[in-house]
């Protein structure tokens, strides 16, 4: 099991943000394995600026090697009601 399930998030940006630097990767490499045009995208994810869509977390989840079901399933029970 991935460490990022280990840990406590108040927002899924920090999740977010707590995979990619699981990987070492940087918000730029992050945004073209999503492909998106910009760093700029993956910051705002990471912020919770704007709301990720579902075709982009599966990218980032599977970009991080984390199932996207488990990190879903992890979400509803512990990031979602915080």
């Amino acid at each position: 099991m991935s460490k990022v399930f280990k840990q406590k998030y108040d927002s899924i940006g920090a999740f977010l943000k707590s995979a990619r630097l699981s990987k070492g990767y940087s918000q730029e490499s992050m945004a073209k394995k999503c492909q998106v045009k910009t760093r700029k995208t993956v910051e705002n994810w990471e912020g919770n600026c704007t709301t990720i869509k579902i075709n982009k977390f599966i990218m980032f989840m599977e970009s991080c090697d984390i199932d996207p079901s488990k990190a879903m399933t992890f979400y509803n029970k512990n990031i979602r009601n915080v």
